[in-house]
């Protein structure tokens, strides 16, 4: 990619110092900028072209929606690293205050007062 790179701008300065000779300096630049603008949508078209989109799968009818359990396991196995990180980031914040810790596990295990 960067040969190419150098390459079209190699061409770009060959092409302006071509120009020159035989339109003024905003002409040759205005030239040389459409000859660009030419490539690039041609590449654009080109890599659109070669692109294969995954096709999507059907989802089967009457199927409830996935719970946060399901979210969060899905999520856990697209971005291993994500789960690393925050894993890291919890052991951090409870080695800096354990109070966090604390008040997280009570407000998960003390029985719901309203509940009855």
């Amino acid at each position: 990619m960067t040969a190419a790179g150098c390459a079209v701008v190699a061409l770009c300065f060959t092409a302006y110092t071509l120009l020159l000779m035989v339109v003024p300096p905003a002409g040759a630049g205005a030239i040389v900028f459409g000859l660009a603008t030419l490539v690039a949508v041609i590449a654009a078209f080109v890599a659109y072209a070669n692109v294969k989109l995954p096709k999507q799968a059907r989802s089967a009818r009457n199927v409830p929606p996935p719970t946060l359990a399901e979210q969060a396991m899905a999520l856990a196995r697209e971005h291993p690293l994500a789960v690393v990180g925050t894993a890291a980031a919890a052991g951090l914040a409870a080695f800096v205050n354990p109070a966090i810790v604390t008040a997280v596990l009570r407000a998960f295990t003390t029985p719901s007062r309203n509940r009855r």
